[in-house]
């Protein structure tokens, strides 16, 4: 994936990381200064220019809690509750990232053709019968 100019990755990893921390709170998970809230952190991975991967990671225990299972039981003792602070949270960020990088790149692409057009555009009025 080509770095684009346009976006800012580390801050959409932020927004991301604030945006799990505030499914926590919204589906009453944890404290706000427990393990699972510590423990969420992101990184954007370089390759040279490019931007490689970001990397969103927490405690397994997270996982547990968002499908509503743990410790050998599933979700019919009746106890658990599915709570999916993370696994909707991902999927709205990662569309807006989508959006973020069509965009970016439909705007290059279109800068591209201009460019081009610049040097190499030659009409003619000319009608030829």
């Amino acid at each position: 994936m080509e770095a684009a100019k346009n976006i800012d990755y580390e801050k959409w990893l932020s927004l991301t990381i604030e945006n799990l921390h505030q499914a926590l709170d919204h589906n009453n998970i944890g404290k706000l200064d427990g393990r699972l809230w510590k423990s969420i952190m992101g990184e954007v991975i370089h390759s040279g220019q490019d931007v490689e991967k970001i990397v969103i990671k927490f405690i397994q225990y997270g996982r547990f809690v968002d499908m509503g299972v743990g410790v050998g039981r599933g979700v019919k003792n009746g106890k658990r509750k599915v709570k999916p602070w993370f696994s909707k949270t991902k999927t709205r960020e990662v569309a807006r990232l989508r959006t973020l990088l069509i965009n970016d790149m439909a705007i290059k692409a279109i800068q591209e053709v201009e460019a081009g057009m610049k040097d190499d555009l030659e009409i003619s009025l000319i009608n030829k019968k």
